[in-house]
């Protein structure tokens, strides 16, 4: 057996066992049987419970000495077992990865090194991310950054946004680097979908409610338009859910706006948190068009689930935008973020999603084939064992 270890530098909840830092690894197992996988994280009280994965000691005091611990920790950590290690998977192109990765491979020549870099572009800018504005800091970090890659075997990232900056910035990143958007989980999916589910007129978003990333005001003043005017949201009865926790400041606003839009009543709901999946993928299976408001993102699963479970897509400009479909055929791109282009979208959106529809099950495959991790696994795969 072939240890792979994940070393993760954030606790592990419950929200992370969906995305890529565990199914990377899951997935590849099934391609290569002899993985023997650990998933390394600090211990944190929002951890999920773990069912085998190593964690750490309890970790106390302010946030800067936790994460000066648990930097500590996981270099400990690293020290004691790199030598086992066959394959470390790390996590974001950042300080504490560097440091992992160089001493990781000081003490295992041998072991494969992948890094999953993950850009959110409204934390990193294509042209500072790298110091790029700053001429003297800028030939050294390239320089280091060059040297760095040539100690990696894989590095993958999820957007063609960034994979093109990061090619054209060094040579280095054409040999190492491996386009791999964000998969979807199929085979949950499909385990805890019906197939006797008729498509209704509804509207969802699925996100963190009144958090300012997700920008739920948006889809809510787009919702309360067209409900001020001779729409096609009224005349077909629609109605939008918005699914997710709920912020508690938000639950006010949430009031507010009801009194000010009384016509939004019974067409506008927020359900709070669907933890069972089977209730949470048939309100999918059940809408129409499936929404996303947020202001930045670098890849949101939330979107590939959606279209495979049939949604007309309308969304703004997120760095993965993009990437999933071609704009018109399977969904919408607003990039005027207000409610009037928003509201726009979603009216177009009704009014074609018959024909929306069609096309939606007509590239099914293609969307399976692109997106979910069973096929976007094999270009992590091809690069490191082929």
């Amino acid at each position: 057996m072939l240890n792979w270890t994940s070393l993760l530098h954030f606790s592990l909840e419950s929200a992370c066992l969906q995305k890529a830092e565990v199914m990377i690894p899951l997935y590849l197992k099934n391609y290569h049987h002899n993985l023997d996988i650990k998933i390394v994280y600090p211990k944190a009280s929002q951890n999920a419970k773990p069912v085998y994965w190593w964690t750490f000691n309890d970790m106390s005091g302010s946030q800067k000495w936790y994460t000066i611990i648990q930097t500590c920790n996981l270099f400990v950590y690293l020290l004691q077992n790199a030598k086992k290690i066959e394959h470390l998977h790390l996590i974001h192109f950042i300080k504490s990865t560097f440091l992992y990765g160089l001493i990781y491979k000081i003490l295992n020549q041998k072991g494969k090194l992948y890094i999953m870099m993950d850009f959110d572009p409204y934390k990193h800018n294509l042209k500072t991310v790298f110091w790029e504005n700053i001429p003297i800091i800028r030939i050294l970090i390239r320089k280091f950054i060059n040297f760095f890659i040539r100690l990696t075997d894989c590095i993958s990232i999820e957007t063609t946004t960034w994979y093109n900056f990061l090619v054209n910035y060094s040579w280095e990143f054409q040999k190492k680097l491996v386009y791999m958007p964000n998969g979807f989980d199929q085979n949950q999916i499909d385990q805890y979908t019906q197939t006797t589910l008729q498509k209704e007129n509804i509207i969802i978003t699925v996100a963190r409610i009144g958090s300012y990333q997700k920008n739920t005001e948006l889809l809510m003043q787009s919702i309360a338009h067209l409900c001020d005017t001779d729409s096609e949201f009224i005349a077909k009865n629609w109605k939008c859910y918005c699914i997710g926790p709920i912020e508690d400041w938000f639950q006010n606003y949430i009031n507010e706006f009801y009194r000010q839009h009384p016509k939004v009543q019974g067409r506008l709901f927020f359900t709070g948190s669907i933890f069972d999946k089977k209730e949470l993928y048939s309100r999918y299976q059940k809408s129409k068009i499936f929404c996303l408001t947020s202001r930045h993102e670098s890849f949101w699963i939330v979107l590939v689930e959606a279209l495979y479970l049939g949604n007309y897509l309308i969304t703004t400009d997120i760095a993965s935008a993009s990437d999933i479909t071609n704009q018109g055929e399977l969904w919408t791109i607003v990039t005027q973020r207000d409610y009037h282009s928003f509201a726009k979208a979603i009216e177009n959106g009704i009014l074609n999603i018959d024909k929306y529809t069609d096309t939606i099950y007509k590239t099914h495959s293609e969307i399976i084939k692109k997106f979910s991790w069973h096929s976007a696994i094999l270009r992590i795969y091809n690069k490191l064992y082929k």
